[in-house]
């Protein structure tokens, strides 16, 4: 017996079959892609939305008293000061608050046990709230002093950003008065104070001049073009004068950068003692600059470099040590007497995901652990201290015992970025906040299909 089959209709069937299954596979994966595109710049809308709200609440609470009554804060560990809001007063640490919100979310996608893999989510805002926008600053008031708030997934670590401090201003060698010193624009308002000398030109005060004599003249009028006018000089104030009240920042310790003189005082051997709020002095120091850079100091804030991430998959239901990334397929079930089947596919799992990022500070102010690393404070800016672990060596905090916990450790040491010398390292300077953010993981997903009634399936008793 002889089978014919007709080629040509059974060629064709095959080719509208085929086709369907790669065009239908591209068509899925590209809706696929657009809604995991879709769900990241959501998320990321979201994580900006919600920061400019949390700047906004956090300078309208902080601004009208109404968060923040009554907490003893502690200023960094120059003056070893504290100080308390008084009831309904406000404070200005936040007249302009600036919030980091840093959240590691599970990524979107498909796996084998629901979506493991996550991604960082980082977003900054600022919000001024004008109430205190004027109050002053006094010598001590430590409530009164800014902060920046960052929080990493849901961890809130307020980083002091200047602090108070004491100088006592050395004699001129050359004709022993006290000196200080302002940068003043080049400006036709500066006329009287612009200096055209070697001294005011000498930008980092080693003794040269930095600045060409052609680009020293003093701007009058309109932009130059030709480049020849430098923007700005040092101008060197005798303290105590009538030029010294007219401006309310000087460099005072000498490190090239402004201090905001708060009271002059006359020290025991006559020279002048002088307290300032410095900029340089917090946990932070955002004012860092290139020339900071060459002379060693390190890149401070998130580090990129010291981001890892590990998972631990707890126990399973029985109680036993082991994998708890479940499978379920295919379960027949009868949900009561009457008999309703189903066929369910459940796919979950029960791990805790800990991510650990480093925080490089400009200094140990004391507010987080002591001077010498060695004990927690139990408190930061009025609420609990983020930092669980203080140890005097950066190695510690990688023992078994502090590997899943924020642990802060003096600089380890190192290269200086831009020369590659070695780095002097100095136990107050350049701290590592090493965070660790634990997230429990229960997620997963269930499929659930009814076939009792379904009349192509029968099932046997």
């Amino acid at each position: 017996m002889q089978i014919q089959s007709n080629n040509k209709n059974s060629n064709g069937k095959g080719q509208t079959a085929i086709e369907l299954a790669v065009f239908g596979a591209v068509l899925v994966f590209i809706i696929g892609a657009i809604v995991q595109q879709s769900m990241t710049a959501n998320h990321f809308q979201d994580q900006q939305l919600k920061v400019l709200r949390m700047a906004m609440l956090e300078s309208h609470m902080f601004s009208e008293g109404l968060k923040g009554t009554g907490r003893v804060v502690k200023c960094g560990g120059n003056l070893n000061l504290s100080s308390a809001e008084e009831e309904g007063d406000g404070t200005r640490s936040r007249n302009t608050a600036s919030v980091m919100l840093i959240e590691d979310r599970l990524s979107v996608g498909s796996a084998k046990y629901a979506e493991i893999n996550r991604s960082p989510y980082v977003a900054q805002a600022n919000a001024t709230h004008s109430r205190n926008i004027y109050l002053p600053l006094d010598p001590g008031e430590c409530h009164n002093l800014p902060i920046f708030d960052m929080y990493i997934n849901g961890i809130h670590f307020p980083f002091l950003l200047s602090d108070f401090a004491r100088h006592t201003v050395a004699p001129d060698p050359n004709d022993g008065q006290y000196y200080v010193y302002a940068k003043i624009p080049n400006h036709a308002s500066f006329s009287a104070e612009w200096d055209t000398s070697d001294e005011s030109f000498d930008l980092d005060r080693d003794g040269d001049a930095d600045v060409p004599p052609a680009r020293r003249g003093l701007l009058i009028g309109g932009i130059p073009t030709n480049g020849n006018y430098f923007s700005w000089q040092w101008h060197k104030v005798r303290v105590g004068t009538e030029s010294f009240e007219e401006i309310a920042a000087y460099d005072v310790d000498g490190d090239l950068k402004e201090e905001t003189i708060l009271d002059v005082a006359q020290g025991s051997l006559g020279a002048p003692v002088i307290t300032v709020v410095d900029s340089q002095e917090g946990d932070v120091d955002f004012t860092s600059t290139d020339y900071d850079a060459l002379m060693g100091q390190p890149e401070q804030g998130v580090q990129r470099e010291n981001m890892e991430m590990y998972t631990r998959v707890k126990r399973g239901d029985g109680g036993a040590e082991g994998t708890y990334l479940l499978i379920e397929e295919g379960k027949l079930f009868a949900l009561d007497d009457a008999g309703g089947q189903e066929v369910r596919s459940v796919r979950r799992k029960d791990q805790i995901d800990v991510i650990s990022r480093a925080i490089r500070l400009s200094r140990n102010t004391g507010r987080f652990c002591s001077l010498d690393y060695r004990v927690r404070q139990p408190t930061v800016d009025g609420g609990p201290n983020p930092v669980e672990v203080c140890v005097p060596q950066a190695s510690l905090c990688y023992e078994t015992a502090n590997i899943d916990k924020t642990c802060m450790a003096p600089d380890p040491g190192g290269l200086n970025e831009v020369t590659g010398d070695p780095r002097t390292v100095d136990l107050r300077k350049y701290p590592l906040i090493y965070v660790r953010s634990r997230i429990e993981d229960r997620r997963g997903r269930k499929w659930l299909l009814k076939v009792d009634r379904d009349p192509t399936v029968g099932f046997l008793n």
